[in-house]
């Protein structure tokens, strides 16, 4: 049954389900660079330094750590990042879902308001159309 809210509650509705969808984004964005993380430190501590060789081989090794703590920082970074966003998120999906909910109310109860109505319009067209059938069996 459409009401004056209907369509405010499919906005409300689809502002809600956008956000989630935007939640499960950033939840995934989440894990792949936890995993990027993990692999990258992994990495980083099985690093051996050279045992032998030249002065250049062991300049390459520490610009390598150099460029596996760069790519730590970053990955940490954009982690510290996406936890912010996915927070934000869920701060936006509770005042979302209430004012989602507050629309579904108002819905609901004009819903209840209608069916109120034809109810007792129906009541009424019954008992006229009672009373009717009476006058015509009285008439006979």
């Amino acid at each position: 049954m459409k009401t004056k809210f209907t369509a405010v509650v499919k906005l409300r509705k689809k502002r809600v389900d956008d956000i989630e969808n935007s939640l499960f984004a950033v939840e995934s964005m989440i894990l792949k660079t936890k995993a990027n993380l993990k692999n990258t430190k992994e990495r980083f501590n099985t690093l051996e330094p050279p045992h032998e060789g030249s002065f250049s081989n062991l300049i390459a090794f520490e610009d390598m750590k150099k460029a596996f703590r760069y790519e730590i920082e970053s990955l940490s970074q954009t982690l510290a990042y996406q936890q912010n966003q996915k927070n934000m998120l869920i701060g936006a999906l509770k005042e979302a879902n209430a004012e989602y909910e507050k629309m579904k109310h108002l819905e609901d109860e004009e819903i209840k308001k209608l069916l109120k109505i034809k109810a007792v319009r129906e009541a009424k067209e019954l008992d006229e159309i009672g009373v009717m059938l009476y006058n015509n069996r009285s008439e006979d």
